[in-house]
């Protein structure tokens, strides 16, 4: 009867181990797809406007709307292809 009791013990032990281990799993899961997220939209901010953001003003929250790529090509600049940042970039 003693090993019985003990062995319930156990197995409850573990199970809440194991939920406490799914849960620390899901939370780091969960935070490593935000950085991803966040360093994805941090490449696609600079490929669009060509430069880097300050990590100051990433670190302030601040997040600065990507401007709109104009409609007609610059001149000089064959239409559809934009140049940004050292970079061709097509627009169509």
């Amino acid at each position: 009867r003693a090993r019985a009791a003990a062995e319930a013990t156990l197995s409850q032990e573990a199970v809440k181990l194991q939920r406490e281990a799914d849960e620390r799993v899901e939370a780091a899961r969960r935070r490593a797809e935000l950085e991803v997220q966040e360093k994805v939209d941090r490449a696609r901010t600079e490929a669009l406007t060509g430069g880097v953001q300050d990590e100051a003003e990433d670190s302030a929250g601040e997040q600065e709307q990507p401007g709109r790529l104009s409609e007609e090509a610059p001149p000089g600049e064959p239409a559809g292809t934009r140049y940004v940042g050292g970079r061709r970039l097509r627009t169509f």
